[in-house]
């Protein structure tokens, strides 16, 4: 039997949101003005505090920043 993990998706989704942030070099105050959001909102997502609501998530996936799409946002591998 093989053993899995069970998934915090909102954990999963601060540490997608972190890891582009920093991959393309963009403050969480960068990220929070290009999509109408306060820079402590970033924050809390990436530390999984809050949860970002479907309308930021689809601001995410809109904005280049999250340009894989949203799906990267839920998505467990990590991408190079």
């Amino acid at each position: 039997m093989v053993e899995t993990k069970p998934l915090n998706i909102v954990a999963q989704v601060g540490k997608n949101i972190a890891a582009r942030r920093k991959q393309l070099n963009l403050r969480q105050d960068q990220v929070a003005e290009a999509i109408g959001i306060e820079p402590e909102s970033v924050s809390r997502f990436e530390r999984a505090a809050h949860a970002p609501s479907l309308k930021t998530l689809e601001k995410l996936g809109i904005y280049e920043y999250a340009n894989r799409t949203a799906k990267f946002l839920f998505c467990t591998r990590k991408f190079k």
